[in-house]
């Protein structure tokens, strides 16, 4: 073995033996509850967003995806548009 595979080798098991610990003193108390039930429904909330913003986009893409046809849009927004 070259020094080079030793080395390797060495930085392999050190990595593994950190990573594996016997005992881990930690404690999670409620304040940590909170904040991960916070960031669960930020995600939530951001995805919903994302999706509401892109959504005739996304339904597009689906849309040529599947070989349907898209409709054509008019250049009025629904609301102006003369009956």
């Amino acid at each position: 073995m070259n020094i080079l595979n030793t080395v390797l080798l060495f930085l392999l098991m050190v990595v593994v033996t950190i990573s594996f610990p016997l005992k881990a003193h930690a404690y999670i108390d409620p304040g940590t509850g909170s904040m991960l039930l916070q960031a669960v429904l930020a995600a939530v909330v951001g995805i919903a967003m994302a999706v509401k913003l892109f959504w005739r986009k996304i339904k597009f893409f689906f849309m040529k995806l599947l070989g349907k046809p898209i409709p054509q849009e008019s250049s009025d927004p629904p609301l102006l548009k003369n009956k």
